[in-house]
């Protein structure tokens, strides 16, 4: 698991949030023009549901990477929980099956995959597409959310360490734009005064534009309170 997946389980959400801040740094450094891709998976690695014993914490996951700075890459099957891992097989074709789409495709699984039918979901694109409720339609809302704020995509990120292991976030930099992006990584509603942050001195947010995940947010002067694996965004 990368720096998303293990902040979306609750292992430490400063180390997320320093890294990413210092990896677009690196990229611009490089090239003023460059983007950061990241993804929680891909081909060549275990499918990334498996890591998590709760789909509240793929939504976080998916909440950190999604909305963050450059081009992020959805890995098929990322977006509805398809499992997938190698396992003892000296294959990756276990990491490659076939999409669950359910509108009777025929496509089959890569030669070589023996990945146990017992362990993948049960859901397929088109039963997900119909719930209101599901993780393809959460993919949906939250990348509805990201394209609603060209900020999230091209802005520069600052950590915002808040001396919380499963809370913190970025200030996000765009033209003129500013925003406060938070996550809440744990099971419990996190109540932070955001006076405390000593990145966001001079800086103060009046507007609770977004919330997205378990729970409800709110924001009271610099009283931020976000419920159980939920993301905001503040300006």
């Amino acid at each position: 698991e990368g720096a998303a997946a293990s902040a979306a389980k609750g292992k430490s959400m400063d180390r997320f949030t320093k890294y990413m801040a210092s990896f677009q740094q690196k990229v611009l450094e490089r090239d003023p023009q460059g983007m950061v891709m990241s993804f929680l998976s891909n081909h060549d690695m275990d499918r990334i549901a498996g890591c998590f014993l709760y789909e509240e914490q793929s939504r976080m996951a998916a909440n950190l990477y999604l909305l963050s700075s450059g081009s992020p890459v959805i890995y098929y099957g990322e977006e509805i929980g398809m499992r997938g891992s190698r396992g003892g097989a000296n294959t990756d074709a276990n990491r490659r099956l076939a999409m669950l789409w359910g509108d009777g495709d025929t496509i089959k699984n890569p030669v070589g995959s023996s990945y146990p039918s017992k362990n993948q979901i049960k859901t397929t694109v088109a039963d997900q597409m119909a719930d209101e409720n599901s993780l393809y339609r959460y993919y949906c809302r939250l990348l509805s959310v990201r394209h609603r704020y060209p900020a999230i995509a091209r802005g520069n990120y600052t950590a915002l360490i808040c001396g919380k292991e499963t809370f913190g976030g970025f200030l996000v930099e765009h033209q003129s734009q500013k925003l406060g992006l938070f996550h809440n990584a744990s099971g419990e509603t996190v109540t932070y005064d955001l006076s405390l942050c000593a990145a966001l001195e001079g800086y103060s947010f009046t507007q609770l534009c977004e919330a997205i995940g378990s729970g409800t947010a709110r924001l009271e002067g610099t009283n931020l309170t976000v419920g159980p694996y939920t993301s905001v965004i503040l300006q």
